[in-house]
């Protein structure tokens, strides 16, 4: 027995030399052992563009393959304000919930079609008249005195023309509170169009503009959708 064990041994030797010559090179334990651009799966090294899809750009997603695909499996996929179809694996502009969060300035939410659409009343506007301020016909909305320009005088005070901008009007200086009883002259005055509403009402008014009960000299009042018209113009947000 003694005279075998040398050989017994030998044969243990070679067992365990020929299994490690077996080992892939590509053998791993973990992504850590693999070369740049390699993922350790299943034990063995292999080319991996992505591990998940925040390793790919927006707009992409990581698919079975390791590979970034253009589209997404995930809303986290897609740009702000989009939403991933599971069925065709694309982003998609995201449905809109309500006007205030969905919508751009001068819009509503039309949940029935998830669309945001823009308002067809042109609030803001600046086809007011001199007849509209004084009360004189019945406009669609209501033409509501913005801003006053003292420094900016004018003299066609029966039409209100003659001012250097599209929203002013020519007003009797005279007719304005704290303005020079005698006065003859006019001054141009800043005057926005605005839609009437109803508070109780759910969206009663466009994204940018709020319900607003206005009340006039006489004590009469008006409720109309208010907003900050000279910014809104001024960024483009409206017409």
């Amino acid at each position: 027995m003694n005279r075998l064990f040398p050989f017994f041994a030998f044969l243990l030797l070679s067992c365990a030399s020929n299994g490690s010559e077996k080992v892939d090179e590509n053998y791993c334990t973990n992504s850590a052992s693999c070369q740049s651009g390699e993922l350790c799966r299943d034990n063995i090294c292999i080319v991996s563009e992505c591990n998940s899809s925040l390793d790919c750009s927006l707009e992409q997603y990581c698919d079975s393959s390791y590979t970034c695909q253009i589209g997404c499996q995930e809303d986290t996929d897609c740009l702000s304000g989009r939403t991933c179809n599971k069925e065709t694996l694309s982003c998609e502009p995201q449905s809109c919930r309500t006007t205030e969060l969905d919508c751009m300035i001068g819009e509503y939410c039309n949940t029935a079609s998830g669309q945001c659409e823009q308002d067809s009343f042109n609030n803001c506007g600046v086809d007011c008249t001199l007849d509209e301020l004084y009360g004189f016909v019945d406009p669609p909305g209501e033409c509501l005195l913005w801003e006053i320009n003292l420094d900016i005088s004018c003299s066609d005070t029966t039409t209100g023309g003659g001012c250097p901008e599209p929203q002013q009007i020519c007003v009797p200086e005279s007719a304005l509170s704290g303005g020079d009883p005698f006065s003859f002259g006019g001054v141009c005055v800043d005057a926005y169009r605005f839609n009437t509403c109803n508070p109780t009402e759910l969206d009663a008014c466009p994204r940018g503009f709020t319900c607003t009960e206005i009340t006039y000299g006489d004590g009469s009042s008006i409720n109309v959708c208010a907003g900050d018209c000279p910014f809104y113009r001024s960024e483009g947000y409206l017409n």
